[in-house]
């Protein structure tokens, strides 16, 4: 059965939280597999880290947002700490990327993947989360007012091309032309040229609205190379752009 509802009660400080909410976004649907439902949810966001589920054969590097760019990131002990770093690494077929668990990773650009490499997780709490937006714009101080209920932020952006609030409570539309077209909460419009994004909010500050906010690149955020094989990419939360995974 169905019904209009969305859930008032849920935790959204928990990823199962989140996921549920998200599964059951624009309607909740009652009566068919919720029980398996809950448990295959709880089983893929408690997996074991990617070091217990696959033999790695080769070198393993460590990522952490705790760690620093001058570290050799061997080790969960001397993390490397960026993607750009990441990047620079000479990695190669049987080697592993692993993200420490609980930290969020922010991409300007794709992840290409290397032949026979593994990309997974290790350490403790949450998966890592890989998101393309560029930062949590809930916690910018760059709002300004446009006028009583239209707010504006420097981005610098090719496109604006999506918009996520409080993980899914409201999802953003875009609008194109002039910001009269924003009426809603969420209904955004990106000027590319002037490097400006437009959000309607009637709360006030989107700072003090919201405690999440991600604005979507148009990039892929892993990307697969044509021609490569033997990837394998486990326990990793990614979200948040417009492109492909």
């Amino acid at each position: 059965k169905r019904t209009e509802a969305l859930p008032q009660n849920i935790d959204t400080s928990t990823d199962a939280s989140v996921a549920k909410l998200r599964a059951n976004s624009g309607f909740l649907v009652e009566g068919y597999c919720e029980k398996e439902a809950d448990e295959k949810r709880t089983e893929i966001l408690n997996t074991p880290n990617t070091e217990e589920l696959y033999e790695i054969k080769g070198t393993k590097y460590y990522i952490s947002q705790s760690g620093d760019d001058r570290n050799d990131g061997l080790t969960p002990e001397t993390p490397i700490k960026t993607m750009v770093r990441l990047m620079e690494l000479y990695i190669v077929e049987g080697d592993a990327v692993l993200f420490n668990r609980g930290d969020t990773f922010r991409l300007g650009h794709s992840l290409s993947t290397h032949n026979g490499v593994t990309y997974g997780a290790y350490g403790k709490g949450s998966k890592p989360k890989i998101y393309g937006s560029l930062e949590n714009y809930a916690k910018s101080d760059k709002w300004e007012a446009v006028n009583e209920n239209i707010w504006k932020i420097p981005l610098d952006y090719d496109e604006a091309c999506g918009l996520v609030i409080n993980h899914s409570e409201i999802i953003g539309v875009k609008k194109t032309g002039s910001i009269k077209k924003l009426k809603n909460n969420g209904d955004y419009l990106h000027d590319t040229k002037a490097g400006i994004f437009y959000l309607y909010c009637d709360k006030g500050n989107p700072k003090d609205s919201y405690y999440d906010i991600e604005i979507m690149p148009s990039v892929n955020i892993i990307s697969a190379e044509v021609g490569n094989r033997m990837v394998t990419i486990d326990n990793l939360c990614i979200k948040y752009s417009a492109g492909f995974g």
